[in-house]
């Protein structure tokens, strides 16, 4: 699997350029703005080492990176569950695993997407929220957006295609704050913020897209100051990424952080949620730990 043109092959190939001394540790900013010059794009990798970097200084300390940052979990707000594009009666199936979890958040973007969120609203008084993933023409997504708050769907996420700069200037005057517009493939990093203004009301930061920690609290100070609101997002993956965003999950508006709850078989173990609300471990670092044999992944 791909991001971006981004294998796993690659980045492993690219890691190995990567030495980070020992006292680095004892600076993580540095550090990781050091080696963000040597990796350039390759955000995936520069948030795994992030992440690592991070936590590796907060277990140095021998305290969680939560309570050294003096994060209160109380104050995050609840976390949604995507329920993931399909034909309608599937998707309706899957509301099953959503468990406790208050919001929803359902992937659009194809030709019965009426069908498809009728039959979930009509399955489920939850809050629900659109991801149209760029699936939308400027017509459907101006139709959607007179729309969407009928159906107490509280926001839409990538209503057009990100380079479809003119057509989400429309949009954005068409809905007058109707339903708040999120932009996610159109922003990676923060100096991509100054070319959306104007066409959404807000962002969805990741840390696997913008390249961890440090360059997402940089995404949410430039963010307030332009009055944007933001959702705190994740890809498709395991609890190590999941733990690393929730340190985030009180500074946002939004909180989307399911990505280990939709794995088969999660291998790590960090935060969870109640009733979408997250949970830190305390343990030192983020707190994550490997369920099974570290030599499986390290070898002898």
């Amino acid at each position: 699997m791909a991001y971006l043109s981004q294998t796993g092959e690659v980045l492993l190939s690219q890691s190995k350029a990567i030495r980070v001394p020992d006292y680095y540790i004892e600076r993580p900013e540095e550090a990781i703005q050091e080696i963000r010059a040597v990796l350039g794009d390759f955000h995936p990798l520069l948030a795994a080492m992030d992440m690592a970097i991070h936590s590796a200084w907060a277990a140095g300390q021998g305290h969680p990176l939560h309570r050294i940052w003096q994060i209160e979990a109380k104050n995050a707000p609840p976390s949604s569950f995507t329920i993931a594009l399909d034909t309608p009666e599937r998707m309706v199936e899957r509301l099953e695993f959503s468990g406790d979890y208050p919001i929803l958040k359902i992937k659009l973007g194809g030709q019965d997407d009426v069908t498809r969120l009728k039959a979930i609203r009509q399955a489920t008084t939850k809050t629900l929220r659109v991801d149209a993933n760029e699936g939308w023409d400027r017509q459907t997504a101006r139709w959607w957006i007179e729309r969407l708050p009928d159906w107490n769907v509280d926001l839409v996420e990538q209503p057009l295609p990100r380079g479809d700069r003119e057509g989400l200037l429309e949009l954005n005057r068409i809905n007058k704050g109707r339903i708040p517009i999120i932009l996610d493939e159109s922003v990676h990093i923060s100096r991509d913020i100054p070319g959306i203004l104007g066409t959404c009301d807000g962002i969805n930061i990741k840390l696997a897209k913008c390249g961890g920690l440090l360059e997402a609290r940089k995404m949410i100070h430039l963010a307030r100051e332009h009055g944007l609101r933001i959702m705190g997002g994740c890809m498709l993956e395991s609890s190590v990424g999941i733990t690393a965003a929730a340190h985030l999950a009180p500074f946002v508006d939004f909180v989307d952080l399911d990505g280990a709850a939709l794995l088969a078989d999660d291998p790590f173990d960090g935060v969870w949620f109640e009733k979408g609300q997250v949970r830190f471990p305390d343990r030192p670092g983020l707190g994550v730990v490997f369920r099974g044999n570290p030599h499986d992944i390290f070898g002898e």
